[in-house]
């Protein structure tokens, strides 16, 4: 998958995996095609994809784990915030144990967000209580646009960003494939 082992560089201008998914990242790039129209390309961020392309009017549907500091692979997915004409990228963990979708602060001030204008709601679960505030906002994953609640908390401090079950599931049919270390959204 994007190279052979003779030595020569893989072309990684599209990379698709063996049944034909094309997989990527959090990333995004402007580009210009030969024929001067510029579309999206979602950038991944993997060692072993680093630089392969997709377009993104071609809604991606099947995510490969994504690795944290340790080495472990999370099912991690990116997406698109709409606040008006601001477009903000960002990723998020599938967590089917978690009601809502919670957010760290960076992202809400990437929004340009004032957190406390949410609705205040506190949230329970293994480490305890935090303190958030509850935001009704358009997201994009995987081609759908719909509005969902995002609770956003400065006592927020764990690694991921959280995409819960509150309306994000109703959205999409979640295929877990651990054997393969991704992720199919249908």
């Amino acid at each position: 998958m994007g190279g052979d082992r003779s030595g020569k560089k893989p072309d990684y201008r599209r990379w698709k995996d063996n049944e034909g998914y094309c997989l990527a990242g959090n990333a995004y790039r402007r580009r210009k095609n030969a024929t001067g129209w510029q579309s999206t390309i979602f950038i991944s961020r993997s060692p072993k994809r680093r630089r392969a392309v997709c377009p993104m009017d071609k809604a991606l549907t099947v995510f490969p784990y994504r690795q944290d500091a340790r080495g472990l692979l999370f099912p991690i997915v990116p997406l698109r915030f709409h606040i008006g004409k601001t477009i903000i990228d960002s990723g998020a963990l599938i967590d089917s144990g978690a009601t809502v979708s919670i957010f760290k602060e960076d992202v809400a001030i990437s929004l340009g967000l004032e957190i406390e204008k949410g609705k205040e709601i506190w949230l329970g679960g293994v480490g305890g209580h935090i303190k958030g505030y509850l935001h009704e906002l358009k997201v994009e994953v995987a081609g759908k646009k719909f509005v969902c609640p995002i609770v956003f908390s400065r006592e927020y401090l764990v690694s991921f960003n959280l995409l819960g079950r509150q309306e994000f599931f109703n959205r999409f049919k979640i295929v877990f494939e651990e054997e393969k270390n991704r992720l199919r959204l249908e």
